[in-house]
């Protein structure tokens, strides 16, 4: 059975009204909008005709409530005045401006919206139209009253108002428009607004203004005595806040609550640690606004030494120096107590430091004597601690602490370039292997410097240090004649020969110093060689070869080649000795040659010591010798001089000699004697200078194997007054503050490089610049015509110790005073040997035969006497000035 579908058509002949896009129309309008403005369309669809034959008018809506939602209210008939529709278009134009108000309550517009058709079914609708007048933020907040002058106490109590005051905004309640925000300015930290949220809304503040913090009178200006506030009431509107202000001016009156103050806690100051007694300190600043003429000064008792007392005066006190500083003593915290006739006190540190002034050289500890001594093994490694050279300095900080260098063996103004000090420590190391030579340079002499460290001022001192270089035995002796073994020698010998007949000399050295050099000989009886032991001995330290005593009756037999074993041995410390050996062979003849002896006055010559003048002039002879040969001056003699010993300063290098300024000559007269004559200048003192020279002199045959005879000669070198005092610096500088007087502010000190004390005793004395042309001043011997121990009572120096004291007071507001500038010089109290007898002479000469040049000072004499030195005193400024 098929089955079918059914539909239905319903067709409807009924007519409908036009129909609005929207159930209800919502506009906005701000206040303030310019009329003929446009706020909104309402448009509508006509099931009967085309749009454009429809018409739009707006009605006064009276809405009664019945409906949902809506309030139940009256259009007012003036909201049709303000409002416009267009009839074909139904946009809805403002007729006039509109203004907010909280007031009358007619921020919202209510219409009925109509449109007609005019063709078709002619049918007309409604629709509801709701106008909403919106708020712009055109009201400022609004203070009650705008200026406030109150007048407290400075104790007013915390917490409690000091005014009271109302703030409005007219814009729209509950809005940000009318949202007051309040803001105090208070520079001065003490106050705060406080709102009253009971009786407060958001458009209108109810506040008070309280103290937070104690008010204080002293701290206002005297001329009100007033805190000055601000307060800003501002609201939160959009697009742009508005605000106003309340100026508030509270007038403080005062109370006796503020003790004395000082203006400065704590109180600092740095002092010299020589200020004398009664030396002003520092003034310390007290303020009592109160009672400003009865307040006083002290020193809280304390249990520390407190060397310093206040002299109440007013607007404060003065603290000045009464009793001595303690000499340990940097730091001083004493507590100061300000107080008025109320008892009303207050108390402040005063903190004073004691510097360091530079008033002490450093102190060698090992140079008691002048100079250190020290020592190194010849096979030390490099950068051996030889030493540690120990200094102390009285000064405090840098001023005392020391740093050491070390002026050395080529120049004394350069450092050592063979040995080195750590700066810190002293400790003296050597910067090469060193090695000890037989020539005598093993001695290294040198001067070490300490020197304190102040930047400004420093002082120093320094000691000779002589190091010596020990010798090992690594040298075995070496036997120089007969060079070879078993050469055979011939040596003459007189027809009739004595025991004891010396017949030839065994020579040897030795590298090694000191007693690893010392050899001694002996024969050694070997089967290869032994026929000669019987009848020679060999002496021990000579190493002469002479016939034996024993052997008077057993005569020499002269065609027989007699062999000796001669051994030579050093004669170490410690360890065992080095040997060599020689094999001599001889065959003795007659027609010899004996070993030359000394007359008898030379022989009385070794027996003491020769002492020269150290500026003893050159070609002179200081000495001379007399040999013979068995008393026949026909025999001819040799004469040499050896030096083995010597005593200086420095010498140049370790591997050479000093210089020597002696000569030996041979005499053209005489055969038989030598003469020992100044050849070049001699020098004593340091740092090159020798003093003690020790020589071998020696007279021999002409023998090939020549016999000799050698003796000590010693020359000691007597020193000359030839140095004058040197300061070591180019300028001395010291600081004194002004209206003070002191004495032994500064020490200038000379060193004399003289050996002898008597030619290095100085004396001191000043000469100011208007003691004549400083330009002009000639430099004479002994005469000092200007000299002066004192400058122009300003400055005085002693003339033995180089102390120098004030003895007027300056004033450094006079510019002329911030700076004084003077001479010291220093000259030997003995007169100097250069500038006398013929020296002077000759200097003199010199001085006339150099002064033709261009460059020429006739008024500047070679022979000065003195040395000067700048001293610089430069004046502190105090606050002694109102």
């Amino acid at each position: 059975m098929s089955r079918s579908n059914e539909a239905h058509l319903v067709i409807r002949t009924d007519r409908f009204e036009p129909r609005f896009f929207k159930e209800r129309y919502v506009f906005n309008v701000s206040e303030y909008t310019q009329p003929s403005s446009i706020i909104g369309t309402i448009r509508a669809k006509s099931f009967s005709t085309k749009s454009e034959n429809l018409r739009y008018f707006l009605q006064q809506s009276i809405i009664d409530g019945s409906q949902p939602n809506r309030p139940s209210m009256s259009g007012n008939s003036g909201d049709m005045y303000e409002f416009k529709i267009d009839e074909t278009e139904g946009s809805i134009k403002i007729l006039k401006m509109l203004r907010y108000s909280d007031q009358h309550n007619n921020n919202t517009k209510y219409f009925t919206g109509v449109v007609k058709e005019l063709s078709g079914w002619q049918l007309q609708s409604h629709v509801e139209i709701e106008i909403y007048v919106i708020d712009i933020n055109d009201k400022i907040p609004t203070f009650k009253q705008t200026y406030y002058t109150p007048q407290i106490s400075e104790d007013y109590p915390l917490n409690t108002p000091i005014i009271n005051f109302t703030v409005t905004d007219d814009d729209a309640r509950n809005t940000l428009n009318s949202n007051i925000t309040l803001d105090l300015i208070d520079p001065y930290g003490k106050f705060s607004i406080y709102n009253d949220t009971r009786v407060s809304t958001s458009n209108n503040i109810q506040a008070y203004l309280i103290a937070k913090e104690r008010l204080d009178y002293e701290s206002l200006s005297p001329l009100d005595r007033q805190y000055k506030l601000k307060i800003i009431a501002r609201d939160n509107g959009q697009p742009q806040s508005l605000q106003s202000e309340a100026q508030i001016y509270i007038t403080i009156t005062d109370v006796n609550d503020e003790p004395p103050v000082f203006k400065e806690n704590p109180v600092q100051k740095t002092i010299a640690e020589n200020a004398q007694r009664g030396t002003f300190i520092v003034f310390v600043d007290v303020v009592d606004t109160e009672y400003n003429d009865s307040v006083t000064v002290q020193f809280l008792p304390t249990t520390q030494y407190n060397p310093f007392r206040i002299i109440t005066s007013p607007g404060g006190g003065r603290v000045i120096l009464e009793q001595p500083l303690l000499p340990d003593r940097e730091f001083y915290n004493l507590t100061m107590q300000a107080s008025d006739r109320l008892g009303h006190a207050s108390q402040a540190q005063l903190l004073i430091t004691i510097y360091d002034v530079n008033d002490h050289t450093p102190r060698i500890e090992q140079c008691e004597q002048g100079m250190i001594i020290a020592s190194i093994r010849e096979n030390a490694t490099v950068n051996t601690a030889i030493i540690k050279i120990n200094a102390t300095d009285q000064d405090r900080g840098l001023n005392g602490e020391i740093q050491f260098s070390l002026k050395g063996t080529n120049d004394p103004q350069q450092d050592s370039d063979m040995f080195s000090i750590d700066p810190d420590t002293g400790v003296v190391t050597n910067k090469k292997k060193l090695k000890h030579l037989k020539s005598g340079f093993s001695e290294y002499t040198m001067t070490i410097f300490a020197q304190d460290k102040d930047p400004s001022n420093s002082r120093s001192t320094h000691c000779i240090l002589k190091i010596t270089v020990e010798d090992i035995n690594d040298h075995a002796p070496v036997i120089t004649s007969p060079a070879r073994d078993n050469d055979l020698i011939s040596i003459k010998m007189e027809k009739r020969v004595n025991f004891n007949y010396p017949v030839l000399v065994v020579r040897a050295k030795d590298e090694d110093s000191g007693k690893n050099a010392q050899l001694y000989f002996t024969l050694e009886s070997r089967t290869d060689c032994s026929n000669g032991i019987q009848y020679f001995v060999i002496d021990s330290q000579s190493g002469v070869i002479s016939t034996r005593s024993s052997n008077v009756n057993n005569p020499i037999n002269l065609q027989i080649k007699y062999c000796l074993v001669v051994k030579v041995c050093d004669s170490p410390d410690d360890g065992p000795p080095k040997c060599v050996e020689r094999k001599i062979q001889f065959q003795l003849s007659q027609d010899g040659f004996e070993p030359p002896f000394w007359a008898p006055e030379t022989a009385l010559t070794f027996q003491r010591v020769m002492k020269v003048v150290e500026l003893a002039q050159q070609n002179i002879v200081i000495d001379t010798f007399k040999a013979s040969i068995a008393n026949d001056s026909s025999k001819k003699v040799i004469f040499e001089m050896e030096p083995f010993n010597w005593t200086c300063s420095n010498v140049a290098l370790a591997s050479e000699k000093p210089r020597i300024p002696f000569l030996l000559t041979p005499d053209e007269s005489g055969r038989n004697i030598a003469r020992l004559v100044i050849y070049q200048p001699i020098d004593a003192d340091p740092p090159t200078g020798c003093t003690r020279y020790q020589f071998k002199i020696r007279a021999k045959n002409a023998a090939m194997e020549a016999l000799s005879l050698e003796s000590i000669y010693e020359i000691e070198i007597v020193d000359s007054n030839d140095n004058i005092p040197m300061f070591n610096v180019s300028s001395y500088r010291a600081q004194i503050y002004e209206n003070e007087v002191k004495d032994n502010l500064l020490r200038v000190q000379a060193e004399d490089k003289d050996i002898d004390p008597k030619n290095r005793n100085t004396t001191y004395f000043i000469r100011c610049a208007n003691d004549g042309n400083q330009q002009n001043l000639q430099y004479h011997y002994n005469s000092p015509l200007s000299n002066s121990l004192s400058c122009q009572g300003i400055v005085s120096i002693d003339p033995e110790t180089g102390w120098i004291s004030v003895q007027r007071q300056f004033d450094y507001d006079n510019p002329a005073d911030r700076r004084f500038v003077f001479d010291v010089f220093a000259k030997n109290i003995l007169p100097s040997d250069r500038c006398s007898g013929q020296n002077t002479k000759e200097s003199q000469s010199q001085s006339s035969s150099s002064s033709s040049g261009a460059d020429a000072n006739p008024t500047i004499q070679i022979c000065v006497t003195e040395h000067r030195v700048p001293v610089i005193i430069e004046v502190l400024d105090r606050n002694d000035n109102a």
